[in-house]
């Protein structure tokens, strides 16, 4: 997983050049949440943290499949 400003500096084989991230259809965004601070942890930390709203700040090439490292599976 990168950030767009760190996959932009990685070799793309498809295009023969830079990768353009997000500019590209088969990139694939991670959905994530930002951090709680740090006097949020304690019993109420599970539901602060279910109710934050989700960002997108990482993603990675979808060009080999998922970044798991597991094959996609189809839902057919």
């Amino acid at each position: 997983m990168h950030s767009e400003a760190t996959a932009k500096m990685k070799h793309c084989p498809i295009l023969g050049s830079a990768c353009i991230a997000s500019q590209c259809m088969m990139w694939r965004w991670i959905l994530t949440k930002e951090p709680l601070p740090k006097a949020n942890y304690g019993m109420a930390h599970g539901l602060a943290h279910a109710l934050q709203p989700t960002i997108f700040e990482r993603g990675y090439c979808g060009a080999a499949g998922a970044a798991s490292g597991s094959p996609e599976m189809n839902a057919s």
